[in-house]
């Protein structure tokens, strides 16, 4: 009997350990959410090859290292979530291509630097929160031109230098949460 798994859900029932690498034989699975758990240690590489997942919810978890540029390769990914971590090192350049990405979510993790400019290229992206990291450096502009984002929260940051007096393309926005930052008037 051949059988396939398409959704793991385990919100809540406080699992340990780590995520195996053999989880890169769940090929069809759709959505993945282990939150409020206490994974650790790192993401293994194989969850880049999870191509039919549409939804990774891996947030309130005790995982460390950095954010795989192989979660890049995951072209069917919608929700993103992966906040409350003690993740570090840079946002990877490679996330620029879930070009299917709705929902994005990396709030109070320790990821440092700036936001890659690959980025503007989440054409679908209407939620967006990376509160809470330790962002360094001007807020970038291209954030103005995510024509569909309807939430944006990048509070608690150390970006810096002026809030551009015009929105863009920021017509759809109606949540904005920049506080606690070293940002200063517009331009």
């Amino acid at each position: 009997m051949n059988f396939c798994v398409y959704w793991i859900p385990s919100d809540g029932l406080n699992l340990t350990g780590t995520i195996p690498a053999e989880i890169n034989g769940l090929e069809k699975i759709e959505y993945i959410s282990i939150s409020d758990s206490s994974l650790t240690e790192t993401l293994p590489l194989e969850l880049g090859n999870l191509k039919a997942l549409e939804s990774l919810w891996l947030d309130q978890n005790q995982l460390t290292g950095s954010l795989l540029p192989e979660i890049g390769q995951l072209s069917a990914l919608s929700d993103f979530f992966l906040y409350t971590n003690p993740l570090t090192g840079t946002i990877p350049p490679e996330l620029g291509k879930l070009n299917g990405l709705i929902r994005f979510n990396l709030n109070d993790n320790y990821f440092t630097k700036v936001l890659p400019s690959t980025l503007r290229n989440l054409s679908t992206l209407e939620s967006c929160d990376f509160g809470g990291n330790q962002f360094t450096g001007t807020l970038p502009s291209w954030l103005g031109n995510v024509a569909t984002l309807h939430d944006l929260a990048l509070y608690e940051t150390q970006v810096n230098g002026t809030f551009p007096s015009s929105p863009g393309r920021l017509t759809s926005l109606t949540y904005l949460n920049l506080e606690d930052n070293e940002l200063t008037g517009t331009n």
